[in-house]
């Protein structure tokens, strides 16, 4: 490619010199820093990097604690709606 670049250097025009530089850059460019796709939750946690992996494991159990108090009140409401019924 450089005999190419050297070669035509004065017969080819600015602009197609410029698309041949481009190109080679590109692709010299994705060989050694190619660009990585991130998944949903690696897009979530780059977007936040002040929620360390502790503050996410602890809101992940905070929540958890939550759905699980939230089906004990459930149960314990609709079994006093139970009681209430059979008096």
């Amino acid at each position: 490619m450089n005999e190419d670049i050297t070669k035509n250097l004065y017969t080819t025009p600015a602009d197609n010199l410029f698309k041949m530089f481009i190109e080679k850059f590109e692709s010299v460019h994705n060989k050694h820093a190619p660009l990585k796709e991130l998944n949903r939750t690696e897009m979530k946690s780059r977007s936040k990097p002040w929620l360390t992996k502790g503050i996410r494991n602890s809101i992940k159990t905070k929540n958890t604690l939550y759905k699980e108090s939230k089906n004990v009140i459930h149960q314990k409401a609709f079994s006093d709606i139970k009681c209430t019924e059979t008096v």
